[in-house]
């Protein structure tokens, strides 16, 4: 998982810099937005801190996966990203184990 960091004069040309390197659109990335003050012959600048979903996604999937491993129990994996949003389905024969019994 990488955050990547773009600055830029404002905050549109900030964020229009980080979804042109990244080479997505805007609602398959996070970005964060923050306006650095200048001093007194300095301008304020913007910075944009942009982040894929995907690879958040990705960085979950082998965070669960790795997490489910070292407890001995085998698992596939279905991973769904729509509209901002992460969704990890987990299948295995020891549900029992995974949710309690029952779902308790």
């Amino acid at each position: 998982m990488k955050l990547e960091i773009f600055e830029g004069k404002t905050p549109e040309e900030a964020k229009t810099k980080a979804l042109e390197a990244l080479n997505v659109s805007e609602n398959e990335m996070f970005c964060k937005e923050e306006e650095i003050k200048g001093k007194l012959f300095k301008a304020t600048t913007y910075k944009c801190s942009a982040i894929k979903i995907s690879d958040i996604a990705e960085f979950l999937k082998e965070k669960i996966s790795e997490l489910i491993n070292n407890m001995g129990i085998e698992c596939q994996y279905e991973t769904n990203v729509r509209e901002e949003q992460i969704s990890i389905k987990i299948y295995s024969d020891k549900n029992s184990i995974l949710i309690g019994k029952n779902g308790q």
